[in-house]
């Protein structure tokens, strides 16, 4: 199986794997910022990775400023 490159959507900060997945359900990479977490919403996810998450500032009381629980709000059921 050979598959063709990935396609950066800058508009949707994703990339895309054109070969992966279904013509209605692409496989996609979303890139989002712990620092904006209330721009972590609109979609769901497999699986999600955060990079340094001991520097994610601390959400106070606004669940939206809240990164690890707007991923796992994300994530569906396996």
């Amino acid at each position: 199986m050979q598959i063709t490159a990935a396609v950066v959507r800058k508009a949707q900060n994703a990339i895309v794997f054109p070969d992966l997945g279904t013509v209605d359900r692409q496989s996609m990479i979303h890139l989002n910022s712990a620092e904006k977490a209330e721009r972590i919403s609109g979609y769901e996810c497999g699986a999600f990775w955060g990079d340094e998450a001991a520097r994610w500032k601390e959400p106070g009381l606004d669940p939206k400023r809240d990164p690890l629980l707007q991923i796992r709000a994300r994530l569906r059921n396996q």
